[in-house]
């Protein structure tokens, strides 16, 4: 069984189920681009991490779920792409 989320944690990600599909318009197309990309846009990738950066848009990028778990299972390649920091 998980923990409930603490209320601020709970309010972050609020906002940033809120932020999703907006994001999703922006860049209908995924922006890693990586070998296998599916294309289409499904979740947002935080290049510089969830800490403190977690609600800065600038850090995001709107990617396909393949390219995004590519991302954070090669971080090595991932840093190299600028899609990691």
């Amino acid at each position: 069984m998980t923990a409930p989320l603490q209320p601020d944690k709970a309010a972050v990600v609020a906002a940033l189920k809120a932020e999703l599909p907006r994001s999703q318009q922006r860049f209908e197309h995924c922006q890693a681009q990586l070998p296998g990309c599916t294309v289409r846009t499904q979740d947002v990738h935080h290049v510089l991490g969830r800490g403190k950066y977690l609600l800065i848009e600038s850090t995001w990028l709107a990617v396909c779920r393949h390219c995004h778990e590519h991302i954070h299972q090669n971080p090595t390649e991932a840093r190299t792409r600028n899609l990691l920091q």
